[in-house]
């Protein structure tokens, strides 16, 4: 055996290096596949894909629901369908109000989030019915842009007001908003893959205009309880985004979204009256409505917790310029990521 005698530089550093005193390279230069820009976008991705999904699962249980004339069951199962779609929506607008960005940047983001949403959703429809996508486009466009104005201009007002943003406290660096050619290169391939989608999916209607008009003022009072929904769904939101969030407050929170779901069914007793005579039936019918809107409530108040539960994870947190990060945001986004490096 041949020994070879290290120089006393040599071996301190290789005790360093084995004290964990000297960070990895890769670790202080943030070089980490995963970083949470990319978790982001994988987690924007998968939201997209769930909404194709869920409005291809919700047109077959539609038409299951007319083969059945109108079951019990496939009625209480539309609501979850409809409650993740408004979660989204609401998610959608958050990150509109909340979005560190400025907003020359934050607008054309929330645009182009909303299209993608939108053209997935028309192609979930369009794998099942694609004639219904062709006739009712105009239709879904205007039922989403009423469940989505009460959201926005209360989000963007408390936004205003409190002037906290989502900021992302693992990495500590100035944010750059001038456009490489990377960039633009992926800007344009994104608008060309929209544009095709929208091609594919749906085809250009000269009267669009004028049909959009009319489904927004062509919808009776008991069709617009879903843009109710949106908006008393709204503590759902606040409560994720705070910054104390206990048991407590979050069985309080189950028990505000059992309020609105009564009053809501309760609305519905003269349109219920016109069709049952019997009072047990009616009753029966209140009960159902209730069900109904109590679980399109909770699965958007699902969405949104859940979504932002992932944020925090991914090392982004809720608050203003002024306030210190919260702790442990940091540190879970270090090890979320060293976790998937490894």
């Amino acid at each position: 055996m041949v020994g070879i005698r290290l120089s006393d530089g040599t071996t301190n550093f290789m005790r360093q290096i084995s004290m964990n005193e000297i960070p990895h390279p890769i670790a202080s230069t943030g070089g980490y596949f995963w970083t949470p820009r990319k978790l982001m976008i994988s987690l924007v991705i998968a939201h997209l894909c769930l909404a194709g999904a869920v409005s291809t699962g919700n047109t077959l249980l539609e038409s299951s629901l007319l083969q059945s004339g109108f079951a019990i069951r496939y009625h209480l199962a539309l609501a979850w369908p409809l409650g993740f779609q408004m979660g989204q929506l609401i998610l959608v607008v958050c990150w509109c109000s909340f979005a560190g960005q400025p907003w020359y940047l934050r607008i054309p983001r929330f645009l182009l989030l909303l299209a993608w949403l939108f053209r997935f959703e028309m192609m979930g429809i369009y794998f099942v019915r694609s004639d219904l996508v062709e006739v009712m486009v105009e239709e879904y466009a205007a039922f989403n842009f009423l469940m989505l104005l009460s959201p926005l201009l209360v989000l963007n007002f408390y936004g205003l007001c409190s002037g906290s943003r989502f900021r992302q406290d693992s990495h500590q660096r100035s944010a750059r908003y001038q456009f490489s050619t990377r960039s633009l290169l992926l800007i344009t391939a994104e608008l060309s893959a929209l544009l095709g989608l929208g091609r594919v999916v749906m085809h250009w209607n000269r009267n669009g205009v004028e049909e959009f008009w009319s489904a927004l003022s062509g919808y009776r009072p008991e069709e617009l309880m879903p843009v109710v929904i949106s908006l008393t769904v709204l503590p759902a939101a606040f409560h994720g985004l705070s910054r104390q969030r206990t048991w407590l407050r979050l069985l309080f929170l189950n028990l505000y979204l059992a309020l609105p779901p009564f009053v809501m069914a309760w609305s519905q007793v003269p349109f219920i009256a016109r069709s049952i005579v019997s009072d047990q039936d009616v009753w029966l019918s209140l009960l159902i409505h209730w069900l109904y809107y109590y679980c399109a409530h909770l699965s958007a108040a699902a969405t949104i917790l859940l979504t932002f539960w992932t944020l925090r994870r991914i090392g982004y947190d809720f608050r203003r310029r002024d306030e210190l990060p919260r702790a442990g945001s940091a540190s879970n986004a270090n090890s979320s990521a060293a976790s998937a490096a490894a």
